[in-house]
């Protein structure tokens, strides 16, 4: 069950405090990404890690104040909180305990806010609410936060976005000749290397490069319907590589990714979105997909385990199956990454924190679930 957070050094709130309200300005700008973004778990070290890349000076302090473990665990009350933020929102709004106005929404109201958490949680016990409160204040009372509760808001799906270009960066251009002699291999560019006309439509710090062989190939892509995640196996014929890998693919399978040979340093790059640039001879065609790391991960591994399932329910003879799979007997426009190179110039943070889950939904239930 949840637990009150003691702060071991109460002169050291404020800087606590000054954390969660950087998480909270990093929330609003996954979900102006995407806006599905609160729909699913975020996993705490990984969500530390971005604010400490976005707020240097914040991770300088909090390092000095040795609260890292206590930081991580009131964030992850912040997020268990930002998971229910609309429902919390709109009962908050909606109660009749203060006023419309945006200022007096932003003006702390304990007793309202401790009936909400009362509302959304009711599993929880009375002291573990009245110390969740400040917390709860803290993504609440915020402009953003108020307009979740407006019941005649307008939300927009998530939606896979393509645009292409007759254009290709010097960056692009090098990473054509490059990919002469490294097969399997996709590519890792900063933003400021994505051609000019397509670069306000990536959102991310960087973007994904799969060169493409045949101009034709980019025109397949550009006009595919196909927008959705598959998932399959390929047969690697080499020594040193398991023989059967699981892959998702993209564009009606035309893009293979060796998902968890590539989950840490490619997908693991990406908040809200991932751009992936398809570059031909003649033209460059980017293809943005929401995402939400946290969510795809439990859906491959889901997948796998279905595929896995798969073969022992296979009526097809195994060497029939297997040859099906073989790498070497995929269509020629179907292009494979199962190494990357990183062109970037930049690296994430990571591994700043050890594990620590935020507080998991199970049922009705909030339950603490972190690394001991």
């Amino acid at each position: 069950m949840p637990v009150i957070i003691s702060c071991p050094h109460p002169e050291s709130t404020e800087l606590i405090r000054h954390g969660l309200s950087h998480a909270c300005k990093l929330l609003e700008d996954l979900r102006r990404k995407n806006n599905e973004y609160l729909d699913g778990p975020i996993d705490v070290a990984t969500f530390i890690c971005w604010l400490r890349e976005d707020n240097p000076e914040f991770a300088v302090e909090i390092d000095a104040s040795s609260l890292t473990d206590h930081f991580a665990r009131r964030l992850g009350r912040l997020l268990c909180l930002a998971e229910r933020l609309e429902k919390i929102a709109t009962h908050l709004y909606e109660s009749g305990t203060h006023e419309s106005s945006t200022a007096a929404y932003t003006k702390l109201d304990n007793s309202a806010v401790r009936e909400t958490l009362r509302h959304a949680f009711p599993c929880w016990s009375k002291e573990v609410i009245a110390d969740a409160v400040d917390d709860a204040a803290i993504i609440l009372f915020r402009d953003e936060t108020r307009a979740l509760a407006g019941c005649n808001r307008v939300t927009s799906a998530p939606l896979v976005h393509r645009h292409r270009v007759q254009e290709l960066t010097s960056m692009l251009e090098h990473i054509r000749e490059r990919a002469k002699s490294k097969l399997d291999t996709c590519y890792l560019i900063s933003r400021d290397d994505v051609p000019q006309s397509l670069r306000e439509f990536v959102l991310e710090k960087s973007a994904v490069v799969v060169p493409l062989s045949a101009n034709l190939d980019a025109s397949f892509i550009f006009h595919s319907k196909n927008n959705g995640v598959l998932f399959r196996e390929l047969v690697i014929e080499e020594d040193g590589t398991p023989p059967l890998i699981p892959v998702m693919g993209l564009d009606d399978g035309r893009a293979l990714f060796d998902f968890e040979a590539l989950r840490e340093s490619v997908f693991r790059r990406f908040r809200a979105q991932l751009p992936i640039l398809y570059v031909s001879k003649i033209e460059t065609v980017l293809v943005t997909y929401p995402f939400q790391q946290f969510i795809f991960e439990n859906t491959y591994y889901s997948a796998v385990t279905g595929l896995q399932i798969e073969w022992e329910n296979e009526t097809v003879p195994f060497e029939v199956r297997v040859d099906q799979l073989r790498r070497t007997n995929l269509p020629r426009h179907v292009y494979v990454s199962r190494f990357v190179e990183d062109l970037s110039r930049s690296r994430p943070i990571t591994g700043v924190v050890r594990p620590l889950r935020h507080w998991a939904r199970s049922g009705d239930y909030a339950v603490e679930q972190l690394a001991r």
